[in-house]
């Protein structure tokens, strides 16, 4: 593991900038560490926590607090970005350098605690992890994420918070790439699915399996990706360990546009080329996805925010089924 500070890693604010290769070659090892283990089938049968594109959510460790497993998936350019200490784990989904700009700085702050320092050498440890940010076939998107958050974190002041970033698993970029397997000549990512295991404390490969089943209006929450909002959405509300949905403003998708995409005739990979920034490397229900948000917008549109009026804020917390083969269901709280 490498520190954050020094020639291979975040100077540190009022420093030379750090150089994406740099970091890249510093994580080699945990990077190949990372590539050797199983895929975690994330389940009912596990607490875990996932994060939507364009979401974050942090966990503080507690004995209230049940959940073990906290990612994403489906990260092609976009950049899954996971902090973690003893007391506290993170995860956000960054789909742009625009949301990192208006988000990073509260992400890494839900995860500090307040107490003093005399040293360098006693200052908390946050650990530093990203996966995701695809290049390649002249795609270029997930670069400028990733450089976007390494100049974010450059110019974080992390001394004055008593804390020390330290880098662990850096799969982007050009450690990222691998033959594409469905594409012959093409390129696509070798992981855009990761986890943090609060039990082993470490950042792992992952499958997640009945999203819709574990996971809280996912319809809804990745529908909002088309959103207005240039921050990532707040996901956990940490001091009540509770998923909390509230407000999301709708970026103005035009109508026509939207039952274009529901009513064509172009099969799913002709409307794969026209609708990704990166379509040789997209999952295989990208397009089924996509549809389903759109349909999700046609039904609930931008100027029309009844879903949002009816329900109102939302929260969820986690508990465990009794006698259903120690299933556990995130269930809407009570006002």
């Amino acid at each position: 593991m490498s520190s954050l500070v020094g020639s291979t890693g975040l100077r540190g604010k009022g420093s030379q900038a750090t150089k994406l290769d740099d970091v890249l070659e510093s994580a080699k090892t945990a990077n190949k560490q990372f590539l050797r283990q199983e895929l975690v089938v994330i389940d009912s049968k596990v607490p875990s926590l996932y994060v939507c594109q364009k979401e974050w959510a942090t966990v503080h460790t507690s004995v209230s607090n049940k959940i073990r497993y906290l990612g994403s998936s489906k990260a092609t350019t976009c950049v899954l970005l996971f902090f973690y200490s003893k007391r506290a784990f993170s995860c956000a989904h960054y789909d742009g350098a625009e949301s990192v700009k208006f988000t990073l700085d509260k992400q890494i702050e839900s995860i500090l605690t307040p107490y003093a320092c005399a040293s360098e050498e006693e200052r908390e440890i946050i650990k530093v992890s990203m996966v995701g940010g695809f290049v390649g076939d002249g795609i270029t998107e997930g670069h400028t994420i990733s450089k976007a958050i390494l100049a974010h974190l450059d110019n974080y002041d992390a001394a004055s918070k008593n804390i020390r970033f330290e880098l662990d698993v850096v799969l982007i970029c050009r450690e990222n790439v691998t033959e594409n397997r469905r594409y012959a000549g093409k390129l696509e990512p070798i992981h855009g699915s990761a986890v943090y295991d609060r039990v082993s404390g470490t950042i792992k490969p992952c499958r997640w399996e009945n999203l819709e089943c574990i996971t809280p209006e996912l319809l809804f929450r990745s529908a909002s990706l088309y959103t207005a909002d240039k921050a990532a959405k707040a996901l956990f509300d940490y001091n009540n360990n509770a998923i909390v949905v509230g407000q999301r403003q709708y970026y103005s998708v035009n109508t026509d546009f939207i039952e274009g995409i529901l009513n064509s005739t172009e099969s799913d990979e002709e409307l794969l080329l026209r609708m990704s920034t990166s379509p040789y490397a997209e999952e295989e229900d990208f397009i089924k996805d996509l549809k389903a948000s759109f349909a999700f917008l046609k039904e609930n549109p931008y100027y029309d925010d009844y879903y949002i009026k009816m329900k109102g804020r939302r929260a969820y917390t986690l508990r465990s089924e009794a006698g259903s083969n120690g299933r556990w269901v995130w269930e809407k709280a009570q006002k």
